[in-house]
């Protein structure tokens, strides 16, 4: 017998079922808008991989109430945030796939970062009058590199369907 996952959609519309009722601002913080994503990507690698065919479960049978849950600020909700990220990180690490963003917001940061630090250090170095403006141009071009380098990284991934 073969196991056919459940499209995103069809998660999409599940989960909003049982969220019904739900506080949205609990659904933000909770990060709930990836879900139905990262459901669709486990119930895909459940049929070969135990770990995610857990998680698949365990995930499942918590939001069968959540709604109900987050309304009594149940202190198992934390576990559910944490299982949640550890179904991403065994997706990142056992499958190589991502949620969609990811890599884009890793690079632009770490883009910022390093122009921010690169014009910074040139600046001082060289005892440049006007330092700020200097630092802000750094910055700007190391953002844009960083989106650019993200955005190919993401291209890439997105050839290789390693995405969620």
């Amino acid at each position: 017998m073969s196991h056919t996952p459940k499209s995103v959609h069809q998660w999409h519309m599940l989960l909003e079922e049982r969220f019904q009722g739900a506080p949205r601002e609990a659904a933000r913080f909770y990060g709930l808008e990836i879900l139905p994503r990262l459901l669709h990507r486990l119930d895909s690698e459940s049929p070969n991989c135990r770990v995610c065919a857990g998680q698949l479960k365990q995930i499942n049978e918590i939001t069968e109430s959540v709604a109900q849950r987050m309304r009594d600020k149940e202190a198992r909700l934390d576990d559910f945030q944490k299982l949640l990220q550890q179904s991403g990180k065994h997706l990142e690490q056992a499958h190589q796939t991502v949620p969609r963003g990811l890599w884009l917001s890793r690079f632009t940061v770490g883009g910022l970062a390093a122009g921010a630090l690169l014009s910074g250090l040139y600046a001082w170095l060289v005892q440049h009058h006007d330092m700020g403006g200097l630092l802000l141009l750094g910055t700007v071009m190391g953002l844009a590199a960083g989106y650019a380098a993200g955005k190919f990284k993401e291209a890439r991934l997105r050839k290789q369907k390693k995405f969620f």
